[in-house]
């Protein structure tokens, strides 16, 4: 669990700024890359997931938020450019799991950057197929999960989420998911119950502000405040 910590401590600095790319390389290209190169990272986890340790050291988290944006700033120019070309990866591999994936990166990352809540269901379709590709990986329902909590659907979302922690014990993203769905369909106790495993496993301002929230709608708003600080 140490590991997952610090690897989701991890940030990448903007690209426009703080980043030297390789000489030769354009900026447009460099992201198409290392979006490619971590979705193959996160693809060969999940192969070895049922038998073997490997799923342990990785962190899906941290994939996806290469992928969708939450880890660096991108322009809507970059995010165009990557949703054409991953779209242009499925003509030509239709059965390319990863490529769907970051595909439903991009559409979030989109929705976020516009406001156009269209995307969210081209990020659905791509994750949906995803999840038909490789339903063993568990982080693409997670992710499916909180794209339809943005759509808010939340049964369903629930039901993702429940589903990939208990093919994985350890995949903390379903955590939150589980307990904003729960959150948002006044299951308050199974909230609670998820938010707090949540700040034992993945303390942070995510687990912190969902207890607070979940504190402040029970009208314990002393105790809320007092997690806040």
């Amino acid at each position: 669990m140490d590991q997952i910590k610090d690897l989701r401590q991890y940030r990448k600095p903007r690209l426009g700024n703080t980043m030297r790319l390789p000489i030769g390389i354009k900026r447009p290209l460099f992201l198409l890359l290392s979006g490619f190169v971590i979705v193959l990272v996160a693809y060969v986890g999940s192969l070895f997931w049922s038998d073997s340790g490997v799923a342990d050291e990785f962190d899906d988290d941290a994939a996806f938020e290469s992928i969708s944006g939450t880890g660096q700033t991108l322009t809507i120019e970059d995010i165009n450019l990557s949703i054409t070309f991953w779209q242009q990866r499925i003509q030509s591999a239709p059965n390319d799991m990863f490529a769907h994936f970051t595909l439903g990166g991009y559409f979030v990352q989109k929705a976020r950057h516009t406001g156009d809540i269209a995307q969210y269901d081209y990020a659905e379709e791509a994750l949906r197929r995803a999840v038909e590709l490789v339903p063993l990986y568990g982080a693409t329902r997670v992710q499916l999960g909180a794209v339809l909590l943005a759509k808010h659907q939340f049964a369903e979302a629930l039901d993702l989420a429940e589903v990939a922690l208990k093919q994985r014990s350890d995949e903390v993203s379903a955590l939150s998911v589980i307990g904003d769905a729960n959150l948002a369909l006044g299951n308050y106790s199974e909230a609670e119950v998820a938010f707090s495993k949540l700040m034992v496993v993945y303390p942070g301002p995510g687990a912190t502000s969902r207890s607070a929230a979940l504190e402040f709608l029970l009208g314990r708003t002393d105790t809320a405040i007092m997690i806040m600080r």
